[in-house]
């Protein structure tokens, strides 16, 4: 069992990686933050909307993106105490309602007596195997209100890929453009990818929402192995 002491190395370690990776976008945040954001306040205006994060991090990019939008509660889960803390940090600061849930997102997903408006979930699923994705859309469809909206951010592989190639693809893209991660950082990135990739083809995300209850997907954006949905909670919760 890994000390605290390790714990926290390790992901200080992946933390640092992962705020480079978002510092130079180099995974789209900044025009991903933004689609998000203008489309939630054009879909609730001036509604206030309670919201879960699930695989917050720090909190710091779902606040961005809800910043159009009139934020009355914050429920964030992630499996990192350290994350939880700077994501304390940062709700403070945004002067919000929150709770944070030291759990993963399969386990987080439903909270007694509460239904939100939207669930977000920003490039978590893929490390999910197939059926838990399925366990999750089903959960996560469980919690929301009618007409609730899962954003949901992620990679999908590409047409005429299957994991390996994807692999192959993506961290060697990765490795040609991502011009400021060092080789150490490069070794870490394919370390953690060849452990805890899966992404599904579009039309398996398609068919596992369909599966789950919700509506028609819409497919707000795409860059390169980057999209995000957006999944309405149209049907009765059995």
């Amino acid at each position: 069992m890994q000390s605290i002491e390790e714990s926290v190395r390790l992901f200080n370690e992946g933390w640092a990686i992962y705020q480079k990776i978002i510092r130079n976008n180099y995974m789209f945040h900044r025009e991903i933050g933004e689609a998000v954001s203008h489309y939630l306040a054009a879909y609730f205006g001036e509604k206030p909307i309670r919201l879960m994060d699930l695989g917050c991090g720090d909190a710091s990019q779902t606040i961005t993106a809800v910043s159009r939008c009139k934020l009355d509660y914050y429920h964030g889960c992630d499996v990192s105490a350290v994350a939880l803390d700077l994501a304390d940090e940062n709700l403070v600061r945004a002067d919000v309602k929150y709770v944070l849930e030291n759990s993963d997102m399969l386990q987080c997903v439903a909270v007694p007596g509460l239904a939100f408006d939207v669930m977000f979930s920003s490039f978590a699923m893929h490390h999910l195997d197939h059926a838990q994705k399925s366990d999750f859309l089903k959960k996560v469809r469980a919690g929301l209100k009618p007409d609730g909206l899962l954003i949901l951010v992620d990679l999908a592989l590409n047409p005429g890929e299957d994991r390996a190639a994807y692999l192959e693809n993506y961290l060697d893209y990765a490795e040609a453009h991502w011009s400021e991660i060092t080789a150490r950082e490069n070794a870490a990135i394919r370390d953690h990818a060849s452990s805890h990739d899966y992404p599904e083809r579009l039309t398996t995300y398609r068919q596992l929402s369909m599966e789950a209850g919700f509506s028609e997907p819409l497919h707000l954006c795409r860059y390169t192995w980057h999209h995000v949905w957006v999944l309405r909670n149209q049907m009765p919760v059995n």
